[in-house]
């Protein structure tokens, strides 16, 4: 977790990393960005609370595939 004072951002990154053999492996992750008691884009006015900005969830999978002669 992140937290960004004069921005007042709070970021959260999660990774979960997995590697059953050399040349496999195996990722989950999670991201998440929110702001504390920041500013309407469209009125300008403040907005107390937290504002989610983004999440995001991914998965990446990678294998080696291996020719022998």
């Amino acid at each position: 977790m992140d937290y960004d004072t004069l921005a007042a951002n709070i970021r959260g990154q999660f990774l979960f990393g997995w590697t059953p053999n050399p040349g496999t492996a195996l990722y989950l992750g999670y991201n998440d960005d929110m702001n504390r008691n920041g500013y309407n884009r469209f009125t300008g006015q403040l907005e107390p609370g937290f504002r989610r900005n983004g999440r995001v969830f991914f998965v990446k999978m990678s294998y080696l595939f291996r020719r022998s002669f």
